[in-house]
């Protein structure tokens, strides 16, 4: 089984990366020559890619847990009503 240290993990991991995929078996990875890990590829059964994010989809679901009274989002009014308690009133 080759051996890589803890260092070369973290500072070459490109190499690293490389070298197990060239490797007949998976990687030792050692601190001060004591094991601490291995590293091996993947099964070959890899679980289902995850979608990346979709905004419809995200729309329908937001509206399927709030439905119609789903919280508003306009920041602007917000800010504006915020703003609105601090102005001090003018006298004439």
């Amino acid at each position: 089984m080759q051996t890589i240290t803890i260092r070369e993990l973290r500072q070459n991991w490109p190499a690293v990366e490389r070298r197990l995929q060239t490797a007949s078996g998976p990687l030792l990875v050692t601190r001060d020559g004591t094991p601490v890990a291995r590293l091996s590829l993947p099964a070959e059964e890899s679980p289902e890619k995850v979608q990346g994010f979709s905004a419809t989809a995200h729309r329908q679901w937001r509206a399927q847990q709030w439905g119609r009274s789903r919280p508003k989002t306009d920041s602007g009014r917000w800010l504006d009503r915020m703003r609105d308690d601090r102005r001090v009133a003018k006298s004439p």
